[in-house]
């Protein structure tokens, strides 16, 4: 604390690790009478690189604490990032608790992985004996091939990953077999962008059920014509797992390109409790 006692420029009311580098959050869950935050973060400086998993926990909030490391990089498929992801509940996919699914970076390629909890406070975390569950991208998409989020529509469970296609914003889509217990990785396309100006590559996608069968979906994006923000659709998702926005046109979701090239909410961690819809992001 004495480190940054004086630093007029660091934040005291919103959550942050002690001290170096800090990225995108995501994974935001309560679980176990305690909100969960994670978040991109390496340890060893205030510099992009090696990144882990950081851990940030909260009883309202507002004031948050920081954990020890949940992952670190220390897997030939991970070795060079734990990249983000998201956290995920379910009986059947994860045991009733709530199980981490992320990008791991070696030097050749990105993949996506899987860890489960060791203890109930979610402090300790070991990598799925299976990993990649994911080993690679699908065939016809940009090298870039990161940030998976996982939905259930129905009694199918669906996995999302950000994505380019044809130079433009694209999430793939997977489908969990319950019987072989594996993601299919055939190429398909969860939603893709009609217009270059919705940028050439998406990230961090998420997709979250709303009132009367609408969904949420959501992506910051990367080389948009109004620079690097949060854009989103509503819509409903098709029998095949796909999305179906009611405009292809998205909006904002700050007013008046508050987010301009990176000013504002980027890539917002979205947690569904009590009626209640709350978003959490890097600023």
């Amino acid at each position: 604390k004495s480190r940054h006692e004086n630093d007029i420029q660091r934040p005291v009311f919103h959550g942050l690790p002690a001290t170096n580098w800090t990225n995108e959050p995501h994974g935001l869950v309560y679980f176990n009478n305690k909100y969960h935050l994670f978040f991109q973060k390496n340890a060893n400086g205030p510099y992009w690189g090696k990144l882990h998993w950081g851990h940030l926990t909260s009883d309202d909030l507002l004031n948050w604490k920081e954990e020890k490391i949940a992952l670190s990089n220390f897997s030939s498929y991970d070795v060079k990032g734990v990249w983000s992801g998201c956290v995920f509940t379910d009986d059947v996919l994860t045991g009733g608790k709530p199980g981490i699914f992320y990008t791991g970076a070696d030097y050749v390629k990105a993949s996506i992985n899987q860890a489960e909890p060791v203890d109930d406070n979610l402090i300790n975390w070991t990598k799925n004996t299976t990993n990649p569950i994911i080993p690679n991208r699908p065939a016809g998409l940009s090298d870039d091939f990161r940030d998976p989020y996982i939905f259930k529509s129905g009694n199918e469970f669906y996995l999302i990953v950000g994505t380019s296609k044809d130079g433009k914003g694209a999430a793939t889509l997977h489908k969990y077999d319950a019987a072989a217990k594996k993601w299919s990785n055939d190429g398909s396309i969860f939603y893709k962008s009609e217009s270059t100006n919705y940028g050439f590559f998406w990230e961090m996608p998420v997709i979250v059920p709303m009132n009367d069968g609408k969904w949420l979906f959501l992506v910051t994006t990367l080389g948009a014509s109004s620079g690097t923000e949060t854009l989103y659709w509503v819509g409903t998702i098709n029998p095949d797992g796909t999305f179906n926005p009611y405009s292809s046109i998205p909006k904002e979701v700050e007013l008046g390109n508050m987010s301009t090239n990176g000013y504002g909410l980027l890539s917002p961690s979205l947690l569904q409790k009590d009626g209640k819809t709350i978003a959490l992001g890097i600023v």
